[in-house]
């Protein structure tokens, strides 16, 4: 159990019971001041800022739809119906089968809000009810599971803080954990809680809230913040009827009207059991659909956008929202909220507050210009205009205006500016530059409604970049208030344009390269070998010698490619004549090899190109024959050359 003790807990009863019943008559037995309140109401996140509170949730645990009354309760239908009335079992929104309980809701944020702030709430009882179970594990009631519209898988979530009610045995309590990171990556969209641990059975609860602080700029200015702790509100002991706990930290407007919102998430509470009240200051809270005495009645009026696809009657949750404009004093701080019944039990665990503040709004836009017109380059002049508006509800003190000096520039001295005025004049003053910085500071007051502008001169250097930015952030005061503010101005950017440089002339230094010509080479005729010559037979008769009968020619070469070559050329003899024996040793042949100094040719295979004329079987034909005329020829001088030596010989 989380607890604090507060001195104030026991007069705060008391006083109210003499002030209910004039005399106290009862004396109760000494108690702890806390016993109802396990841990006092105490900021968990505060602000002031554009925006305002979003809460949203769901119920864990639902009646059995086979159950006699439950679709009616379920629709409001049967005000008299409540969690007591049907064994209640886990809702099962994600059809997952490694989750046991599991529901879903929608969160709606204006689409240009940022989170500041967001927590998640979960409660339960652990406890086994009639006719049901026990939680899976009551000791895990710290740990749950959180899926965001941004990932179909969930994320386990660890609790900052468990609070168990002490009075209940500690089996009911409520987890919270921080998740601002996770929901301002997700944004917008469906997020669902799995796992939480809870029972079953008749007269058991469970369910989640989702709490965001969120930055609008369209928002009004306003107090934000969010308190909570844990009690429990109950008929007996009658001490526990009312649980008052004081708040402080938030703010209301020092003057002027005082508009408050409240939001508050508690467990358990029952529609068909009246009495319960909500009271701030003494003053009893409701609208239409929290009503008086019977405020905490199982409706979740905070989160309206959800309301078409939610049942009307959630049997033992709600996460409740209430107008309580003109209830809090100008420039309070601290309140007193009481959980109040005389029927009913239940868990307060969350109250929220956004007041509006009527504080000023400052608008800063800046507008840049080149004094000298056209392209910004090396040497310009830029003059930076930032024209301020106060469009809030209260006036401006103490501005000052933080302009840091563009990348690559320099102010021009005498150039800080306040409605184009120099110096210091009424009621204004101007300091600037500081350092690497214009600040412009305006004393005085600006009046709602009211504008002024500030300017500065600035010369542009060589080594500016391409690209110079500029903003202006601003802060300031509230007249009435002195609440610390801050604004910030648009972004303004100018392209510096560089005059390019000249072009260097680079000599050639590639070789030319000739290019000859592509000629087709005339192909070289294949030498034809000599043919085989037929042998002439021997000479029978003396000189004259007779001749040697006509050589018979090779065929015609077919000249389609590629060409058969012609078998190497066997050497051959022929014989010339024979000579009468004149030495007595019987007749003498004479023998010539008619290839003699004819050399062997293979010819090479060369293909027609095209264009070219090929070699003619006509053309091969005569040089045969004049092969054969040569041989001819050769054998007759060698003929005639043996004879005459012979005749020298006798």
């Amino acid at each position: 159990m989380t607890s604090r003790r507060s001195g104030s807990r026991c007069l705060l009863t008391l006083a109210a019971l003499f002030c209910a019943g004039g005399v106290l008559t009862t004396v109760f037995a000494p108690r702890p001041a806390d016993a109802a309140v396990s841990r006092s109401f105490t900021p968990r996140f505060s602000v002031n800022a554009a925006g305002a509170i979003a809460a949203v949730g769901a119920p864990l645990l639902t009646c059995p739809t086979e159950a006699a009354g439950c679709t009616g309760a379920l629709a409001g239908a049967e005000p008299g119906r409540n969690n007591n009335d049907f064994a209640m079992r886990y809702i099962d929104a994600d059809s997952d089968s490694t989750t046991f309980n599991s529901a879903s809701t929608t969160l709606s944020l204006p689409a240009d809000a940022t989170v500041a702030w967001a927590g998640l709430y979960w409660g339960a009882d652990t406890s086994a009810g009639n006719r049901g179970v026990a939680a899976v594990d009551a000791g895990a009631h710290g740990s749950v599971r959180l899926r965001t519209p941004v990932d179909g898988t969930y994320l386990a979530v660890s609790a900052d803080d468990v609070d168990t009610s002490a009075v209940s045995g500690g089996v009911r309590y409520q987890g919270f954990a921080d998740v601002t990171d996770v929901v301002s990556a997700a944004g917008s969209g469906a997020y669902t809680v799995a796992d939480v641990q809870a029972g079953t059975g008749k007269d058991r609860f469970g369910g989640w809230s989702l709490v965001v602080v969120y930055r609008d700029a369209t928002a009004p200015v306003r107090n934000l913040t969010v308190f909570d702790g844990y009690a429990v509100v109950r008929r007996t002991p009658a001490i526990d009827q009312r649980v008052t706990v004081d708040v402080t930290g938030f703010l209301t407007p020092l003057s002027g009207p005082v508009r408050t919102d409240v939001t508050v998430v508690t467990y358990e509470g029952d529609r068909g059991l009246l009495g319960d009240d909500l009271r701030l200051g003494g003053t009893i809270l409701s609208d239409t659909r929290n009503p008086v005495r019977n405020f905490f009645n199982g409706t979740m009026s905070a989160d309206v956008a959800n309301a078409a696809g939610r049942v009307p009657n959630t049997l033992g949750f709600d996460v409740d929202h209430v107008n309580i404009d003109g209830l809090l004093a100008n420039g309070s701080s601290t309140t007193t909220i009481e959980f109040t019944t005389d029927n009913d039990t239940y868990f307060p665990g969350v109250a929220a507050f956004q007041t509006e503040l009527f504080a000023p709004r400052l608008d800063l836009t800046m507008a840049v210009t080149d004094v000298d017109g056209g392209d910004v380059e090396v040497g310009d002049l830029l003059d930076y205009l930032v024209t301020t508006a106060n469009s809030g509800g209260d006036d401006a003190t103490d501005i000052v205006i933080d302009d840091l000096v563009p990348a690559g520039t320099d102010v021009v001295p005498g150039s800080v500016m306040v409605e184009g005025t120099a110096g210091t004049p009424a009621p204004f003053g101007v300091v600037g530059p500081v350092g690497a910085e214009v600040a412009t500071m305006i004393d005085g007051q600006m009046p709602v409604g009211a504008s002024m502008t500030t300017s500065f001169r600035v010369v542009v250097h060589e080594d500016a970049p391409d690209m110079i930015p500029n903003v202006a952030p601003a802060r300031y005061m509230a007249a009435t208030s002195r609440l610390e503010m801050s604004a910030m101005s648009n972004t303004v950017e100018v392209v510096v344009v560089r005059p390019a440089p000249p072009e260097t002339m680079v000599p050639d230094t590639t070789v030319p390269v000739t290019t000859t010509p592509t000629t087709t080479p005339t192909p070289t005729p294949t030498p034809t070998p000599t043919p085989p010559v037929t042998t002439t037979p021997p000479v029978t008769t003396t000189p004259p010698v007779t001749t040697t009968p006509p050589v018979t020619t090779t065929p015609p070469v077919t000249t389609t490619p590629p060409v058969t070559t012609t078998p190497p050329v066997v050497p051959t003899s022929t014989t010339i004549s024979t000579l009468p024996d004149t030495g007595g040793d019987g007749p003498e042949t004479i023998t010539v090899a008619t290839d003699v100094g004819m050399p062997k040719v293979t010819p090479a295979v060369v293909p027609t190109p095209e264009g070219t004329l090929a070699d003619t079987g006509s053309s091969r034909l005569g040089r045969l024959m004049a092969a054969a005329a040569l041989s001819l020829v050769m054998g007759v001088l060698v003929l005639g050359v043996t004879h005459a030596r012979r005749r020298a010989t006798f």
